[in-house]
Order: C-alpha cells, then structure tokens, then sequence
C-alpha cells in the first residue's frame, strides 16, 4: 500500500532540520516510535489542506515499548550520535527534550511503561504521558515532503487515533490543556465518516472522548470560537 503523501508549507530552517532528523530515525529505526503533539495535527491539517492548526516549532516523538524493548536507549543514542544534546534536565525529573542549533525533539512514552524499562542511561528516565499507546495502536505511515524537496517516510497516527490522543493528553497534569483543546478542535473538525469507518471505538476511547467533551463544554478558551463544529463533531463520535 502506497503512503499517503503530504505537502509541507515552506518552513523555518529549525522546523526542516527536526523533520530531517525524523526522516533519519525512521530509516535507521524503523518502527517502534510515531509522531505526536502539535506537529502530529500540523500533519494532518497539512494533508487535508487546512493550514497549521497552532503554531508550534518543536517535535515530538512517543516511543513504544511493547512494539520495540529497550527503544528509549536505542532512539535517544541515535539523538546523540546525530548531533543532539540532552536539554531541559532537572535534577530529579525525567529527561524530556533534545536540542542541535535550535532544532528541538520532545521523546516521551507511554504512560505504566515501567521504571526499569525507560531509563537512558546515568539514571535518567523518559517522561511518561497519556495519549502515546493510543498514538502508537493507530500509527501509520505517510510520505512528508518538504518544499525543498527533501521527502522521507514517517509513522503518524490516523486521524481519528490522533483526536484520540489529544483527548487522553487532557490527563497530563503538567500539561497546559488549552493546546490540546486547539488541536482537539482542528482534528474534530476534519473528522470524516470515511476516518470512523476503518476504527473500532472502544470504550476506552468513548471515556477519552467524554471527558475532552465536557472540558471543550466548560472551557472558555479560543479555541472555541476558531473550531465552531467541533462540538457537535465529538458529540457525534461518542454517540456513534
């Protein structure tokens, strides 16, 4: 089966490096690993022609440890060997971000994924998050093309495990929600009956998408008025 191919805008010389070096794990790697966050609805927005859904600049990567044991060490020494260098460490939190002139790659893993497991050496640990086993159950590959020209293969979840995602994020305490809530509403409003027909929605997913609902119910946020059909899009969802 052909990737699906999509076109980026122009990008800033940072934003083109992070991808580069994605394009770079996804060769040498393989699977094991999908994009998440902002960029993860850049993607999808850049595919359906809806533009940038927030701005954002850096990357994300959740890595998954039931496909690929032990692939924290092996993705964060590929970081290493690639030119980046641990960032934001604080002396007991987990080691989240890795930086090279500006360009910035978060790498984090799901949540109960078992202390001995994620250590990356020197005792440092990866961030657990929600969101990142609903990310990597409903991963496939696309085809990103720069405006360089410059293409290479990624994992990314499918729209629906994408909104899914964002949806358990709303969980992370540490998080500020209120960008989930954009990204929630830029990919409900995208959603297509043709994106629920290929997905089995558990219930899981059913409480994911409840407690988003009530969030986007009770926020007050922008993003409100900027995704008008978003609402009754999870309503629809959750009934179905």
């Amino acid at each position: 089966m052909t990737a699906p191919r999509v076109l980026a805008p122009p990008l800033m010389p940072s934003a083109r490096s992070g991808w580069s070096t994605l394009f770079e794990v996804r060769r040498r790697l393989g699977r094991g690993w999908t994009v998440i966050g902002g960029q993860m609805a850049q993607l999808h927005s850049w595919e359906r022609g809806r533009g940038d859904p927030r701005p954002t600049t850096d990357l994300d990567a959740g890595l998954g440890y039931r496909e690929v044991p032990g692939i924290g060490v092996v993705l964060t020494g590929l970081l290493r060997d690639l030119g980046y260098r641990a960032g934001t460490i604080s002396p007991d939190g987990p080691q989240v971000r890795w930086v090279r002139e500006g360009s910035e790659i978060d790498v984090l893993i799901p949540r109960g994924s078992g202390r001995p497991r994620y250590d990356v050496g020197g005792g440092r640990r990866l961030m657990e998050s929600h969101g990142i086993q609903q990310a990597l159950d409903r991963t496939e590959e696309i085809e990103l093309v720069l405006h360089t020209g410059e293409s290479g293969l990624l994992p990314r979840p499918r729209l629906f495990g994408s909104l899914i995602a964002k949806c358990a994020a709303l969980s992370n305490t540490a998080d500020t929600p209120d960008r989930h809530l954009y990204d929630i509403g830029v990919m409900a409003e995208m959603l297509e009956p043709g994106d629920l027909a290929r997905e089995n929605i558990t219930r899981r997913d059913r409480v994911h998408l409840g407690r988003a609902l009530d969030r986007w119910e009770q926020g007050r946020g922008a993003w409100r008025d900027l995704y008008p059909r978003a609402l009754p899009a999870l309503e629809q969802v959750l009934n179905s």
